[in-house]
């Protein structure tokens, strides 16, 4: 995942790194579960952090048990930044 540069945030370097748009305030360390649709998302952990492509109302039963979540779309008025911020989770999209 990578966007446009952050005015005052260094760009990310190296193949390991990401970068993306804070969407939710907070921090949280977990065991991560990618997913790559909203089945593969059903079977999210309470607690754990929800990596995903994009988001839908038909996420939010998983979103509901996220401790955190990334998402390679979206932006401060997406669905995952809005639900993640209802939610009371950390979030980073785009």
């Amino acid at each position: 995942m990578s966007g446009p540069p952050v005015p005052g945030v260094p760009a990310p370097d190296g193949p390991d790194l990401v970068a993306g748009v804070p969407a939710s305030a907070g921090r949280y360390a977990g065991v991560v579960r990618v997913a790559r649709t909203v089945e593969e998302a059903h079977a999210l952990e309470p607690g754990e952090v929800l990596v995903c492509p994009v988001t839908a109302p038909a996420w939010n039963l998983a979103m509901g048990r996220a401790g955190a979540l990334v998402c390679d779309v979206g932006g401060q008025l997406s669905h995952a930044a809005i639900t993640a911020r209802e939610l009371g989770i950390p979030a980073v999209v785009g």
